[in-house]
């Protein structure tokens, strides 16, 4: 629900770091604002079609990329999808940090299937889709705080299924189609301390294993 403000859109109990996070809507998919006064905000993702998602690969090598399809029957663990992409080094050790559960969370329900971790930066599979089941993640931050998504996808170029994770995120599509950017599928009430990421995603709720588990065929 929006409430019309001094010309502005402001989601109604929008968080006291909003007003700053509205400046980076555009690439995170946050704060969407529709119907106020009538009008309905087209918002643009710079990031929405980079060569990641979006190029067909024929011929052409992206970093972003898994080297690796993975084994039939197993898992490819990705590194996390950065929202909006930086360098930053606290990041990158919050990133590890999201794998290393992701990690965690496979080996839990992979009943001894390979599981493919991934290096920095690949992090989406290739055209074709991986041989084997994704697991993955989309660490969106503004200002220091934080959200994660879990991104799950069956073998081979299948939709991927969205969870939230850490932070207040409302899912707005569970379901996007094969390589599409998940942050356009997302809005973000409330993140967390970027420092307390680690922490927080201990909390793993019971659905996001039966998930991980639920995409590698059996």
């Amino acid at each position: 629900m929006l409430r019309a403000e001094r010309g502005a859109c402001h989601p109604v109990g929008e968080p006291w770091y909003a007003s700053g996070m509205r400046a980076l809507s555009s690439t995170l998919g946050l704060l969407v604002a529709a119907g106020c006064g009538g009008a309905s905000a087209e918002p643009t993702f710079p990031d929405g079609h980079d060569p990641a998602y979006a190029a067909s690969f024929e011929g052409e090598r992206d970093p972003r990329v898994s080297t690796s399809r993975g084994e039939p029957g197993g898992y490819v663990v990705l590194w996390p999808r950065i929202v909006p992409a930086g360098s930053d080094e606290a990041l990158a050790a919050t990133a590890a940090a999201v794998q290393r559960r992701l990690v965690a969370l496979t080996e839990e329900v992979a009943d001894g299937a390979p599981i493919d971790v991934r290096p920095s930066p690949e992090r989406v599979c290739p055209r074709q889709g991986c041989r084997a089941a994704s697991v993955g993640a989309a660490l969106l931050h503004a200002n220091g705080r934080c959200a994660v998504v879990l991104i799950t996808s069956p073998p081979g170029a299948s939709r991927a299924h969205l969870d939230a994770w850490v932070g207040e995120v409302d899912i707005l599509n569970s379901s996007p189609p094969f390589r599409d950017p998940p942050e356009e599928h997302l809005r973000v009430r409330e993140l967390v301390p970027c420092a307390d990421v680690a922490g927080a995603l201990e909390e793993a709720p019971e659905e996001l294993s039966t998930n991980i588990r639920g995409v590698r065929p059996s």
